[in-house]
């Protein structure tokens, strides 16, 4: 059985007893803002492209009127259906893709069901018909006039009304070698349910950019206490590489909501121990700070980091794979 699982803003294709990686997509509720007197409060990049699409010009201050909701949620709506129907097919589309589309993705087709969750979710069923100061209920309400044109079935409803975006989790536990992880104070760990941040460093991106705008896929303006930086490094990396990275990270940590929560940071290259010692010693950054290799993880998964274990110190980190139950074998 292959499930779509909607929540902003990625989606996931899932197989029975697996989880595939999500395909983040700049689609939400909260790309334009407004308060009680529809004043616009906020704005994302996404969400200007999308309204100057559509022939709106809009701008902090400015009021938001009925029919540009109205029409922003229908268009955003069409464009969710479109990768979930068959795939990113409008350039407008593919503008708004964060990574590559799913490979050997074969539409709608291919599908058994569709599940939402998080915020928008509670007006896609049409649970909460309250508004929050965005476009979520103009959204959910579009998503679900076009989902009335899929085969009834397809269509899947959690037991539970949730707003946060795990509705189950497929759990596996790594080992991560102690040789060549950072932990600077064994009193930080064990951790549980750290929020994924997933970011990719590449040469010639400023990585404090990139590290941002992991943070606003979630609507996170800076970084904050429950989550996991994990750091995805292309290349072979060297000491300047890994200095460059240091530095961006040091850079986000300037702002960010507690100075004291530690910094949990998760790579897929064998640098942490490299890497947490240098934000230490070099860039002294104050905070405890735990970094582990050899894990590879993606947005929309949580993982713990438990204890150091026995004299090899291994590190056994349990990662939680957003999945989805189901009723029938398939």
């Amino acid at each position: 059985m292959w499930t779509w699982a909607a929540a902003r803003p990625s989606f996931r294709l899932s197989k029975t007893g697996s989880s595939a990686k999500p395909q983040p997509i700049n689609i939400g509720a909260r790309l334009i803002a407004f308060d009680e007197n529809d004043v616009i409060t906020r704005i994302e990049d996404a969400g200007r492209t999308m309204m100057n699409e559509l022939g709106y010009e809009v701008e902090l201050g400015q009021k938001i009127t009925d029919k540009m909701k109205e029409d922003f949620g229908a268009y955003m709506a069409k464009i969710l259906l479109e990768v979930i129907e068959k795939g990113p097919t409008l350039p407008m589309t593919d503008q708004l893709m964060v990574t590559p589309p799913l490979a050997n993705y074969r539409g709608l087709k291919q599908v058994q069901h569709i599940v939402f969750s998080g915020g928008v979710s509670e007006h896609v069923y049409d649970r909460d018909p309250k508004a929050y100061g965005d476009i979520g209920p103009v959204l959910g309400k579009n998503v679900r006039a076009h989902l009335q044109r899929l085969p009834k079935e397809i269509l899947r409803e959690p037991t539970e009304g949730i707003r946060a975006t795990v509705i189950g989790a497929g759990e596996y536990t790594i080992q991560a070698s102690g040789n060549t992880s950072y932990v600077s104070n064994e009193q930080a760990l064990p951790v549980h349910g750290l929020k994924v941040i997933q970011a990719s460093v590449r040469d010639g991106q400023p990585v404090s950019d990139t590290l941002k705008q992991s943070l606003r896929k979630f609507d996170l303006p800076r970084f904050t206490s429950g989550l996991a930086l994990s750091l995805t490094v292309n290349g072979v990396p060297d000491y300047q590489s890994v200095k460059r990275i240091a530095e961006g990270v040091a850079e986000i940590l300037k702002d960010a909501d507690d100075p004291k929560c530690p910094l949990y940071l998760t790579l897929d290259l064998d640098i942490a121990k490299s890497l947490g010692g240098m934000l230490k010693d070099e860039f002294k950054v104050a905070r405890d700070i735990i970094a582990v290799d050899g894990i590879e993880v993606g947005d929309l998964d949580y993982i713990d980091i438990g204890e150091c274990l026995g004299i090899t110190e291994v590190i056994p980190v349990t990662v939680k794979s957003l999945m989805f139950p189901t009723s029938h074998a398939d």
